[in-house]
């Protein structure tokens, strides 16, 4: 299952619906990091201060934000964070538009809306009702502290929202060119009859990149290593350290388990035997001939 990068309900009239967002798109590009040629250290960025030259720890840098004619206001970090916009739970359906109305160029991500909860019925109804009418829905979303103008349409069996391009960071397309620049008809038949002889079926699915391609055959032909190397070795050195803990534990248990054995039988044996040598009172016992036959004469004496 796909990581939801938000949660919260989807509103249409009066009806709400619980839903996430997951990504679409997956970034396979390849990742680089800058390392030490010589022992494959990793370099680390420091901010250096091009005025004094000194490093400048964070709680000394402040923001700096461009207004144009290469002149920038200073801010404080706390300012442009109290400006964000707070995260909001719901994403409202304002209207229903032509998806031809709105030009690809304002499409910028791209996100699943998956449904949540045991009985997504409003969720299938919107969907339905949609991929009938091939009508969108207009909407916006609060994501990274950011409110977007976005767009909802089906994909297949499922919906997707777009976030839009604010409409000032769209230019304007250019104008009607030269009128003396127009083709002649026999020019246009002629490019027609071009299109339609090189008409061929495209499938994006089929596209591949050929730079990662070609990196990743040469990466699988060379022996990899940990991207931290002290760090892979701390790691190695914690499990190395259970693994004796743990054979350690297991040799006390064999030393320790004979002597609970002795100790329970012992007890055991002291038990049976107090049990057997318990006394029932004194014996008695009987007296001598001698001594009775003394003890008549002396009475008849």
């Amino acid at each position: 299952m796909a990581r939801a990068i938000w949660t919260g309900e989807l509103v249409f009239g009066k009806v709400r619906v619980p839903v996430r967002l997951e990504g679409v798109i997956q970034d396979k590009s390849i990742k680089t990091h800058l390392v030490h040629r010589e022992d494959h250290g990793r370099l680390q960025m420091k901010r250096f201060c091009r005025k004094c030259g000194r490093e400048i720890p964070w709680n000394d840098a402040a923001r700096a934000v461009e207004v144009g004619n290469r002149e920038v206001v200073d801010f404080e970090p706390e300012e442009l964070k109290e400006l964000k916009v707070q995260r909001e739970q719901d994403i409202v359906l304002s209207g229903f538009t032509d998806p031809d109305s709105i030009d690809s160029v304002y499409y910028d991500r791209t996100y699943a809306v998956v449904p949540i909860g045991k009985q997504p019925r409003a969720f299938e109804l919107l969907a339905s009702m949609m991929r009938q009418s091939g009508r969108v829905a207009v909407t916006r979303v609060s994501l990274s502290g950011r409110s977007y103008p976005a767009v909802l349409r089906t994909r297949g069996a499922e919906l997707v929202l777009h976030t839009l391009h604010y409409g000032d960071e769209v230019r304007e397309a250019r104008e009607r060119s030269d009128p003396q620049l127009r083709p002649s008809a026999r020019e246009m038949n002629l490019a027609v009859q071009l299109v339609e002889h090189m008409q061929t079926p495209f499938d994006p699915r089929s596209t591949e990149d050929p730079y990662r391609l070609a990196v990743e055959e040469i990466a699988a032909g060379r022996k990899p290593r940990p991207i931290d190397e002290e760090a892979a070795r701390r790691k190695a050195m914690e499990q190395d350290a259970e693994v004796l803990d743990l054979m350690s534990a297991l040799q006390r248990s064999l030393k320790d388990k004979p002597e609970r054995g002795a100790r329970t039988t012992s007890k055991a044996a002291r038990t049976a035997t107090q049990r057997r040598g318990s006394p029932r009172g004194p014996a008695k016992t009987k007296p001598k001939a001698t001594e009775t036959a003394s003890a008549r004469r002396r009475a008849a004496s």
